[in-house]
């Protein structure tokens, strides 16, 4: 899964450079793309389409985040019969992993 954060108020106006789009895989699994597109990645060398089993879009909430997570994950039942588990967040400064796992008190470790 990935969650794309909303935007910081210092971004407000920026033009979107990522977009999200329903795909089917090699193996005809419904999947999700992201597209990474801004004019000055013309000349980069580096990746612009990546896919993802579960995209979370910047207006997605807390509930739904979390929804996902249990119903793919059985965090909470793992946890509650001794087997260890993880939930890791990832991304660079800015990137949104406390607005996900702690959030305003209703992130996942809230949750869990």
């Amino acid at each position: 899964f990935i969650r794309l954060r909303p935007p910081l108020a210092r971004e407000a106006g920026t033009e979107m450079c990522c977009f999200v789009h329903d795909v089917e895989d090699p193996r005809g699994r419904q999947v999700q793309q992201i597209l990474l597109q801004r004019p000055d990645m013309e000349a980069c060398k580096l990746p612009s389409e990546f896919v993802f089993e579960r995209v979370f879009r910047p207006e997605a909430t807390q509930d739904e985040v979390w929804a996902a997570l249990r119903a793919s994950l059985d965090v909470v039942g793992a946890l509650l019969e001794g087997v260890g588990a993880t939930v890791f967040a990832y991304g660079q400064t800015g990137s949104g992993k406390t607005h996900t796992i702690d959030g305003d008190g209703s992130g996942i470790i809230a949750r869990v």
